[in-house]
């Protein structure tokens, strides 16, 4: 009997040293101003999709890019390979909201 591994799963974790109480004030008053969208939320709010340069997400999205990069890096990807961030927006959810996770977004 021959066995292959198919399904190689890793767990990467880092704490990014990043000023959340900015990210924390923007997500809020996003929700202040917007009435957002249902889409996988059970409760709880979610807003639209957000514009990438968004300010107060852009040490947010350094920090997450620099990451991606060092997993990059560490699985030797060849160069021509590039993950990048293409949507972003916020949940928030009280005790007892959810998200569906079996939503595919189209």
């Amino acid at each position: 009997m021959q066995v292959v591994p198919i399904f190689i799963n890793f767990l990467a974790t880092e704490t990014l040293r990043i000023d959340n109480g900015r990210i924390e004030k923007f997500c809020y008053a996003l929700k202040e101003s917007s009435s957002g969208r249902v889409v996988s939320n059970g409760g709880g709010w979610q807003s639209h999709d957000l514009a990438l340069d968004t300010p107060e997400l852009q040490e947010l999205f350094r920090a997450i890019t620099e990451k991606l990069n060092e997993l990059h890096r560490y699985f030797n990807f060849t160069p021509s390979m590039r993950q990048s961030i293409d949507e972003a927006w916020v949940n928030i959810s009280k005790k007892g909201n959810f998200m569906a996770i079996s939503y595919v977004r189209p």
